[in-house]
């Protein structure tokens, strides 16, 4: 009979607290309702309302002591934070609680509306929040959410955005992580995530390469360079292998990588750890060329990439290879100033003095001024007047005064013939083909 009697008067407290608890709630005395609730959900467990309405209290609380902290300063402000963080929490895991001990419907109604009733008011104020630039405030008020409703993955994403805009990028990623392991489809976190990745790559390339020009710092600098790597082989992954911007920022990674390896090596030749990386940007940099044609509309992406391609090979004193490459991209520009400085670096390389001159000849006419075809051409004199005998008008003109001898060099370019001539006085200075 003890033991009956035990049960009945625990059976009676608990339900006494719980009335408590309701009659407080209704009275707006939420931390008052809050002890009676936590009081009848220790002593009956296994009540499923009893863990619902404590839930309620608790968010409730939570949203009324939110308001006043956020007036608070130091470390009064952050104390209340995490007040309510650890109330916030609970209310979630009782919402949780409440549905294990009663699944049925009318519970799950119950749940699922006031659940949400709380994940709403919490969203709207961080969308508020965002818009006006509070992202601190914001940042909190998804991280609040997330807690109410886990499920709810449009926290995860606006939480991120928040912690990007307080340049907390690292976390902003994780985060999104977390979203995507609950919806792994959601174009929201997928499409943030990139961002994220993307923008952190680039951030890392350019520290990359400004250490790799600071002795003593080009070990960081490689460093960097893999990190950038490795957010980039992810993106890449995600996108079928086949993005061309995203090559292309892996070609600009693996650059900076092979110069940083490249600066810390004494000997005077480039060492094989860095040509191994210049070649796998010069493979990134030929396929996003590969995947965006020298169209109208493409060709400046186009040529970008392929300039970088040589490059990648130039770093690797590939020469041969090079200016394979070279001939390739002036077929289709050959104006570029740079393409030819290039050709002239290749040239002295091969011990070629004479294709040396006339490569920077020709860089050097591309940087002075472009003549009308028709005047270069109205009274040509010697080699020239052979040349266009023999060739016809150039398609181009161009010529700059020597520095040092006060020569004028007349350049002309024959663009579907592959050649480019250099004159002084109508003699022949020079000669190209590719």
């Amino acid at each position: 009979m003890l033991l009956a009697g035990s049960a009945s008067a625990q059976k009676v407290n608990c339900a006494n607290e719980f009335r408590s608890g309701k009659l407080y709630f209704s009275q707006a005395i939420y931390d008052k309702a809050v002890q009676r609730f936590a009081t009848a959900v220790e002593v009956c467990p296994e009540k499923a309302e009893y863990r619902a309405r404590y839930a309620i209290a608790l968010a409730q609380y939570a949203d009324v002591r939110l308001q006043d902290i956020l007036t608070m300063e130091g470390d009064a402000r952050e104390a209340g934070i995490d007040s309510v963080v650890t109330m916030t929490t609970r209310a979630g895991a009782e919402f949780d609680s409440s549905l294990v001990y009663d699944p049925g419907k009318k519970n799950q109604k119950f749940v699922r509306e006031n659940r949400e009733h709380y994940w709403v008011t919490l969203y709207n104020d961080g969308i508020k929040l965002l818009k006006d630039g509070n992202y601190e405030e914001a940042e909190l008020h998804f991280r609040l959410s997330r807690m109410i409703n886990p499920e709810e993955v449009k926290s995860f994403s606006q939480g991120a955005l928040a912690l990007i805009n307080l340049d907390r990028k690292s976390e902003a990623a994780a985060l999104v992580k977390e979203g995507l392991e609950k919806d792994p489809k959601d174009p929201s976190l997928n499409k943030l995530l990139e961002s994220i990745y993307l923008e952190a790559a680039n951030t890392l390339v350019h520290d990359a390469e400004g250490m790799s020009e600071k002795q003593g710092k080009e070990a960081q600098g490689a460093e960097k360079a893999k990190e950038a790597i490795q957010y980039l082989d992810e993106v890449l992954e995600r996108r079928g292998g086949k993005d061309p911007d995203v090559l292309f920022d892996r070609g600009a990674a693996y650059l900076a990588l092979g110069r940083a390896i490249d600066k810390a090596d004494t000997s005077d030749v480039v060492p094989p750890d860095a040509v191994d990386v210049d070649m796998k940007a010069a493979a990134d940099f030929a396929a996003a060329a590969e995947l965006v044609p020298p169209d109208e509309e493409n060709k400046d992406f186009h040529l970008a990439a392929r300039f970088n391609e040589i490059q990648a090979y130039l770093n690797a004193e590939k020469y041969d290879e090079t200016l394979e490459k070279v001939h390739a991209y002036v077929a289709l520009d050959p104006t570029d100033p740079a393409i030819w400085q290039m050709w002239a670096i290749c040239m002295n390389a091969k011990s070629n003095p004479e294709g040396a001159v006339a490569a920077v000849m020709t860089y050097k006419s591309l940087q002075g001024t472009k003549v009308p075809v028709a005047d270069a051409t109205k009274a040509p004199q010697k080699d020239a007047k052979t040349a266009l005998d023999t060739l016809g008008k150039p398609d181009a003109a161009y010529s700059y005064q020597d520095a040092k001898s006060g020569e004028v060099i007349e350049t002309w370019i024959w663009t579907a013939k592959r050649k480019v001539m250099n004159f002084i006085l109508g003699k022949k200075n020079g000669e190209l083909s590719w």
